[in-house]
């Protein structure tokens, strides 16, 4: 099925850009450690953790680096899952998720981040192998919530991390309005 929407819109988006190259903030590599930490501290007896749980605990671990480190991360993520930003990722969550808005497109984007980065990699390059995904075939198998992929406390666990240093919940969007977006091309695949 997702093939069927995925072709139908094949002509619309084009594939993300390739490049490579050394960046400023928070690198491609760390990103990547931070997600992959947080998701061991979800794991629960071997189980998928859903996208709720990786957020919870990425917000935990970012919580422990200096306010500064927390914006970069957040750019260096919004970079990130911004390659997601794709036509036949979208009809993908249609077809897992029955339905999409924008805010949920959103969340199901940060959902593709939880899994990791050769997981997250895959989804990009190829939306239609999310069908091949554990977390799809357990939704698929109604062994998994269909939302269990949310990754909606992902998306805000930078903002989340932020706030229990300032204990203000609108410093972390005043602060990022500071902290550039990466130059660097290393979240773009080679």
């Amino acid at each position: 099925v997702v093939a069927g929407v995925a072709a139908a819109t094949s002509g619309i988006s084009a594939r993300p850009r390739t490049g490579g190259g050394q960046g400023d903030g928070v690198e491609i590599n760390e990103f990547w450690m931070w997600v992959d930490r947080a998701r061991a501290d979800a794991a629960v007896d071997g189980r998928l953790p859903s996208g709720a749980a990786v957020g919870a605990a990425l917000a935990d671990r970012l919580a422990e680096l200096p306010p500064r480190r927390i914006l970069e991360f957040d750019r260096r993520y919004r970079m990130t899952v911004g390659r997601a930003h794709q036509w036949e990722v979208c009809a993908a969550a249609v077809v897992i998720w029955r339905a999409i808005s924008d805010d949920s497109f959103s969340g199901f984007k940060a959902g593709l981040v939880g899994p990791g980065r050769q997981a997250f990699e895959r989804a990009v390059a190829e939306p239609d192998d999310l069908a091949d995904s554990p977390t799809v075939q357990a939704i698929a198998a109604g062994q998994l919530d269909r939302y269990a992929i949310n990754g909606e406390l992902i998306q805000f666990a930078a903002s989340r991390a932020y706030e229990r240093h300032t204990d203000d919940p609108d410093a972390f969007w005043e602060a990022l309005q500071d902290v550039p977006l990466p130059t660097d091309t290393a979240a773009l695949p080679p």
